[in-house]
């Protein structure tokens, strides 16, 4: 997967160099989609896939069969002998759970026994009339780590490590990277980030638009974490996402996140009712907040920054010191850093005395 919305964390990548504990686990599935993808399988005939494959990777594929009396289809995974001997109507030899009758849907789960190249055969040889209009979904899992999954896995320490962790002090929270079965990303406060999503996303061309994700995923945890209200409020998450992509002048991400929800409205609030749940604004609301919220910057940070400062490293409230030009908000930070010199003080008083 493409992550050229890597940028997102080179700001607080910078911030300082000291290094912070991090106990979390973010761990990225090695799934792959090799075949996404429609065919027309006429009656007599038969389509195949050519699979080079390596030995203990997984398969996962899904069928819809259209055409006939009863949308069925053979689907048959053969190794090159036995798919030789399949083109010259001889006996041959399939591999059980990864063959059989497709009956308008069906799916199967598979190991590869050894490295070779596989052949998954859609076999309508025993149609007389009619086609079958057959769309095939199929990914594999790798054994092992891949060049992308360390891409996906090392975009998303970053952006935890480097990005939350150097922000914000807060309890860890997991991340997993998986297939899901549909485009979805969700809290519980581990997150989990669908590569669906994260495909969609690239393939219409607003890949940038998944550090939003993320991060109206990581306001979820973070709010939950805190203890503070509205955590499970997904119009709040929207915000404090938006908030931390502001404070990072990563306002660019937020946008594109509101260009996908914007231009393609009907077809981004299904993708939304599955992505977490009913609880969302439409697409089309959420693109307009969004665009309001960064038209005004300055009151959104107030309202927020309320809440974040007492959560905030001192780290990020001494740049923010620097940075910030509102007069409010600068008062809220010198506050906290006097109150947290004034703690550490009483401490060590405390300590001497005993």
């Amino acid at each position: 997967m493409r992550y050229c919305h890597k940028t997102l964390v080179l700001f607080f990548f910078t911030l300082y160099a000291s290094s912070i504990p991090v106990g979390a686990e973010i761990i990225v599935e090695p799934a792959t989609v090799v075949i996404d993808g429609a065919s027309q399988v006429e009656p007599g005939d038969y389509f195949y896939y050519d699979l080079p494959l390596d030995a203990h990777t997984q398969l996962v594929a899904t069928f819809k069969i259209q055409g006939g009396l009863d949308n069925s289809l053979m689907v048959w995974l053969l190794d090159p002998t036995n798919f030789q001997r399949f083109k010259a109507n001889q006996q041959f030899t399939y591999f059980p759970g990864a063959s059989g009758d497709i009956l308008s849907t069906g799916d199967f789960k598979f190991e590869v026994p050894q490295t070779n190249n596989y052949y998954l055969v859609l076999d309508n040889r025993k149609a007389v009339l009619t086609a079958r209009k057959v769309h095939t979904y199929l990914y594999k899992i790798d054994n092992g780590e891949t060049v992308a999954s360390k891409a996906t896995k090392d975009f998303y320490t970053t952006l935890y490590n480097d990005y939350l962790k150097k922000m914000f002090v807060f309890p860890d929270f997991n991340i997993y990277v998986r297939m899901c079965g549909f485009p979805n990303a969700f809290s519980s406060p581990d997150i989990t980030m669908c590569q669906e999503l994260e495909n969609s996303l690239e393939s219409k061309s607003v890949g940038e638009a998944i550090s939003f994700v993320f991060l109206h995923e990581s306001a979820h945890s973070l709010l939950n974490l805190w203890d503070y209200p509205l955590y499970n409020n997904e119009d709040a998450a929207d915000e404090l996402a938006t908030v931390l992509l502001l404070v990072g002048d990563q306002k660019d991400k937020a946008l594109q996140a509101a260009k996908w929800w914007e231009e393609k409205s009907s077809e981004n609030h299904a993708i939304a009712k599955h992505w977490m749940d009913d609880r969302h604004t439409v697409s089309s609301q959420r693109a307009r907040n969004i665009v309001n919220w960064i038209n005004n910057e300055n009151e959104l940070k107030r309202r927020w920054f309320t809440l974040l400062i007492p959560k905030m490293r001192d780290e990020m409230l001494e740049l923010m010191l620097q940075d910030e030009s509102t007069s409010e908000t600068r008062q809220l930070i010198e506050e906290e850093l006097i109150k947290r010199q004034a703690i550490r003080e009483h401490r060590r008083y405390t300590a001497l005395k005993n």
